[in-house]
């Protein structure tokens, strides 16, 4: 992803110059409900792959609220004898504080299970997009930054000790750019736009103004582009 966007920047910097405007997008009133094919094939994707991280909804409230301090999800034991575990307790970063059997300290000073869990995936997916769509507790808007950061927080520290997204937890952190953009945000079009190519042989297309404007605005909130700065 990161070299996709240092693509966008060159573009910006030796495209010919056009003018933005509405014209080229269209209405502005496209810009609401305005999902491509591409969006809702990713958004599909995802509920399968969170349908595959859940544990037990008895597990899950006993460990909320019966338990919190001495049920434990994880261990060293049980993500060595099935590594795929270790992506569920990526996405279940609610619980880490009161995961006292494993976490990512002890997971860098292991270097065989450290080798496991950097190949662990589930249809595609490593530790990184279950990150990008860690479970957490649902964040009022006052608490909607403290709940970005602490998964830029978890990605930077995955990313610390060696894993690599996948072109599958790129595509998780292109949607939770989108769907965290704002309705009537210009960038919720053009996100809309790219992604029905996701390729950037589709860039020279774009007049410069709006390769620009989209390369600062996913330099400065996308989950993924913080990570990999």
């Amino acid at each position: 992803m990161k070299k996709y966007f240092l693509i966008l920047i060159t573009i910006a910097v030796s495209t010919t110059s056009y003018s933005m405007n509405e014209s080229f997008w269209g209405s502005s009133s496209q810009v609401n409900n305005f999902d491509t094919q591409k969006i809702k094939n990713i958004k599909y994707k995802r509920a399968s792959l969170e349908s595959e991280l859940q544990v037990g909804g008895l597990t899950k409230f006993q460990k909320k609220y019966v338990m919190p301090d001495t049920l434990m999800l994880f261990s060293s034991s049980l993500i060595d004898s099935c590594p795929q575990e270790f992506l569920k307790y990526i996405y279940y970063e609610e619980f880490h504080k009161t995961e006292y059997l494993f976490n990512l300290e002890l997971l860098s000073k292991d270097p065989n299970l450290l080798k496991k869990c950097l190949i662990a995936q589930i249809d595609g997916y490593s530790a990184l997009g279950a990150a990008i769509i860690a479970s957490t507790k649902k964040p009022s808007p006052s608490q909607l930054d403290d709940s970005i950061q602490r998964k830029r927080f978890l990605i930077k520290n995955l990313m610390k000790i060696g894993f690599k997204p996948t072109s599958k937890d790129k595509e998780l952190a292109y949607l939770e750019l989108y769907e965290r953009t704002p309705e009537d945000s210009e960038c919720k079009l053009q996100l809309a736009f790219l992604s029905k190519t996701y390729h950037p042989s589709e860039l020279p297309k774009l007049p410069i103004e709006i390769v620009r404007h989209i390369a600062s605005y996913v330099t400065k909130n996308s989950l993924m582009e913080e990570a990999l700065s």
